[in-house]
């Protein structure tokens, strides 16, 4: 009995070392028959599959309606950002539209040149212009000089007469309504400066029945434009209101 077990041994593996191929090698597959055995593979899963009708199963089936809510969510939540947009560009084309519209009327009214006296509006107080001129020297009174302008820099002098057309004393404070003027001489603007005696835009006092007072504006423009004041202008800004100034 022993020696037929130790027989059949023998034989399973002299089978087992005849079948086992005996070292030959594996036979390479091209990349198309990979791609064949590959469909032919996937043909057969699928043959055999139950539930191929079914396509993908989910584990969960309220996914779905989730993500049917999330769909319709998202489809109010574009109608509502698109609704937003379109209000706000309607009110952004509203506020454009209406602040164009008061520009241009702005614009409009004060396009139109006027006299001092009408712009500064102080009762009783009329403005004569005196001309514009170069100064020949710094030393405005006996006891003021002005400092040397900026290089390549010139002052031009504005000359305004403000006289007192009523029968009794005016109080003038042109200070307080803080005016600013400016000069114009070709393509070139500037803001008048402050000087300490008879400046226009800072004057304050008491102007008797039928008197008047000399008062300037000073401007340090470039000596180009200080050699040619034919062409220069004048304008006052008084309560954000710009007006181009008539020269008389």
């Amino acid at each position: 009995m022993c020696r037929t077990k130790k027989l059949t041994c023998g034989l399973l593996i002299a089978s087992c070392l005849l079948l086992s191929g005996c070292g030959e090698k594996l036979t390479e597959l091209t990349a198309e028959e990979e791609d064949i055995i590959t469909l032919y593979a996937a043909k057969v899963v699928a043959k055999h599959n139950v539930r191929l009708s079914q396509g993908i199963v989910r584990y969960k089936g309220n996914l779905d309606e989730d993500e049917e809510e999330a769909e319709d969510t998202a489809g109010e939540d574009t109608s509502d950002e698109e609704g937003t947009e379109e209000e706000e560009t309607s009110d952004t084309a509203d506020t454009d539209s209406g602040t164009q519209e008061d520009t241009e009327e702005a614009e409009e009214v004060a396009a139109k040149p006027v006299t001092l006296t009408k712009a500064m509006g102080i009762d009783g107080i009329a403005f004569t212009y005196e001309g514009a001129a170069v100064p020949e020297s710094l030393r405005l009174s006996s006891y003021y000089t002005l400092p040397d302008p900026a290089a390549g820099k010139q002052y031009v002098i504005a000359g305004y007469r403000l006289t007192n057309k009523t029968d009794s004393p005016i109080n003038v404070s042109i200070a307080q309504m803080r005016p600013v003027f400016t000069a114009t001489i070709g393509d070139e603007s500037v803001n008048a400066g402050i000087v300490l005696e008879d400046d226009l835009s800072t004057y304050e006092g008491t102007v008797e029945a039928g008197g008047n007072e000399d008062l300037i504006l000073l401007f340090e423009v470039s000596e180009a434009a200080a050699s040619d004041l034919s062409d220069l202008s004048l304008a006052v800004n008084v309560n954000g209101q710009n007006t181009p100034l008539l020269l008389k």
